[in-house]
């Protein structure tokens, strides 16, 4: 049975802009992918761990 997966945070290494990306379902979408681009540098962000003030985060957004 499908899941939804896990939330995880990416971050770039070159500027510290980060964003937590929340998939909303098993399949991927173009967009999903996207927000692993960095805004301001256009570089990939690689997944860093999520720490507790951003899991507290996820609980009060939707």
């Amino acid at each position: 049975m499908p899941t939804q997966p896990k939330p995880y945070k990416v971050r770039c290494e070159k500027c510290n802009y980060s964003t937590t990306v929340r998939p909303r379902s098993d399949c991927l979408d173009p967009k999903d992918l996207t927000k692993q681009i960095c805004p301001t540098c256009k570089l990939i962000m690689p997944q860093v761990p999520m720490n507790l003030l951003d899991r507290f985060k996820l609980t009060f957004t939707s």
